[in-house]
Order: C-alpha cells, then sequence, then structure tokens
C-alpha cells in the first residue's frame, strides 16, 4: 500500500530520536495510532503525523524526501506537475500525464490519470462514481487524497461537492492546521466556488467563500490573493459587475508585478470565462 512507507519512515526517525511509541501521548496520539501507522496497518490523520514531526524537530519537507531516501516521492511529483500544468491551462501537458499513468494497474497511479483528466476534459460516468466511492470511504484524509479531490471535485454533482466541504470545514481544526493542507483546499474551494457561481447558487457560493476566508491564517498571504480574486469573481456574478470586474483585474496585475505568471495565466483564464459567459448571456 501506498501509506506504508510513510509509517516505516515515520518509525526510523522515531527510534532515532529514541523515542517510544507512547511519547506523543501528550498530542493526542496514542500508542496504538502510532503503531498501526507504522506498520501500515491504517493511515494516521496528517495533522498529527505533522505534529509529531514538530515534536521531533523534523520538517514535512525534510520527512517527504526521506521516505524515498532523499528522492521525491513520484506521487508528489506527480500531482505538482498537475498543479503547474492546470495553473498554466496547459492541456497538452495534462494530456501526457494522464496517458502517462492511464494503463498502471496500480490503483494510486489510476487516481493520478484521473485527476490528470479531470483538469482538462470530462470524467466519464464510470470515472465520477468510482472517486465517490473511493472518498465515501476515506476514514483519514492526507495529501495524496486531498490532492485527487483538489483535481477531481468540479466533475462532481454540486451537491455531493457541498456535502464533502460541509465534512472539512465541521474537521477544520484537523485540515486547516497545516499549510500544505490549507493550500490545496484553497485550491479545491476555488474550483467548486466556480462552479456553484456558474450554476447561480449564489447561496452555496456565498457560504463556500465565507467560511474560506475564516479558516486562513495571517501569514497565508499567497492563499489571501487568489481569494481576493474569486472573491471579485463571485461580486461580478453577483453583486455588481463593474466593482467585481475592477478587483479581478486588480488582482491580475499584481501578480504581473510580482512576477507570478502561472497564477497570472490561471486568473486571466477565469476573468474571460466570466466575461465570455456574461457577452454569451
Amino acid at each position: 500500500m501506498v501509506y506504508q512507507k510513510y509509517g516505516e519512515t515515520f518509525r526510523r526517525i522515531r527510534q532515532q530520536r529514541g523515542l517510544s511509541t507512547s511519547a506523543f501521548k501528550y498530542l493526542g496520539i496514542s500508542k496504538t495510532t502510532i503503531s498501526n501507522f507504522e506498520n501500515g496497518k491504517q493511515m494516521m490523520a496528517f495533522d498529527k503525523v505533522e505534529a509529531a514531526l514538530r515534536e521531533m524537530h523534523v520538517t514535512l519537507s525534510d520527512y517527504q524526501l526521506s521516505i524515498n531516501n532523499g528522492i521525491i516521492d513520484h506521487y508528489i511529483d506527480a500531482f505538482s506537475r498537475i498543479e503547474s500544468a492546470y495553473f498554466a491551462q496547459d492541456e497538452r501537458q495534462l494530456s501526457f500525464i494522464y496517458q502517462d499513468y492511464k494503463d498502471s494497474i496500480n490503483e494510486w497511479d489510476h487516481k493520478i490519470a484521473l485527476s490528470a483528466k479531470a483538469c482538462y476534459r470530462s470524467l466519464s460516468d464510470a470515472e465520477k462514481a468510482e472517486l465517490m466511492h473511493y472518498f465515501d470511504h476515506l476514514e483519514e484524509w492526507n495529501l495524496f487524497d486531498l490532492s485527487v479531490y483538489a483535481n477531481c471535485i468540479t466533475q462532481l454533482d454540486n451537491d455531493y461537492t457541498f456535502k464533502l466541504m460541509e465534512h472539512f470545514w465541521n474537521s477544520r481544526h484537523s485540515y486547516m492546521a497545516s499549510s500544505s493542507y490549507r493550500r490545496i483546499l484553497t485550491r479545491a474551494v476555488c474550483r467548486v466556488l466556480i462552479n456553484f457561481v456558474e450554476a447561480d447558487e449564489k447561496e452555496m457560493a456565498e457560504v463556500i467563500l465565507k467560511r474560506l476566508k475564516d479558516a486562513l491564517f495571517p501569514t497565508d498571504l499567497v492563499l489571501r490573493v487568489f481569494i481576493k480574486f474569486f472573491e471579485g469573481y463571485y461580486e461580478y456574478a453577483f453583486v455588481n459587475k463593474s466593482e467585481g470586474k475592477k478587483e479581478m483585474r486588480k488582482l491580475i496585475r499584481i501578480c504581473e508585478t510580482l512576477e507570478s505568471y502561472e497564477l497570472e495565466n490561471i486568473f486571466e483564464h477565469y476573468y474571460k470565462r466570466a466575461v465570455t459567459k456574461d457577452k454569451k448571456a
């Protein structure tokens, strides 16, 4: 199982630090939870993994590199490539990634293939059903699961999407405590917001936007820029077209000034999408 190496690496670090499996009890992590995680019997909640790593003075990046003896986990690398291609709106690259993974018999590789495909073309009904079954049976979500979710969620029914968003909100203290989780969830939520706006689901869009803003940390500057743009997107659709348009253009100029070209590109894409949709209407 893909999770087993995470537990094995965790155990190696713990033993190097001379800590017992009960050393994390005060963090709310039982000896049994640590043992099951290290032996590959179950995944430990990501916020608990991160808290335990902090206790051992190990960064998340170092932990991820240690998993493959300094070689970046190919799942992390694959999702990074998908994210870059998504921001660049590079359908050709997304297609390459999809082709690389689609014929693999490994179920995790198959999820990567669906993640790439969902960013540039429609998933089949069978693929959507497969994803919903996968999400519904997760007991603990880690970065792999959230990455699949972030890439595929807008292909699913809006009511189902909202239900999952409610799950993350109700569990926000676990998920939003991690900067890695916040980054992926912010991307997912903004894509969901677009779906709700384009479906004229104003109330759902408003709820999602407000909750996301409330969950961010003061230091999440890039994420705040991201959200400010989609506030403008929301305002353009439902409140004041002139002000919404002005806000979106302002954020695009900020990205240009900061030479954040990938973010500028995705903002331009959604700006044109909003304006074009309005003209067609």
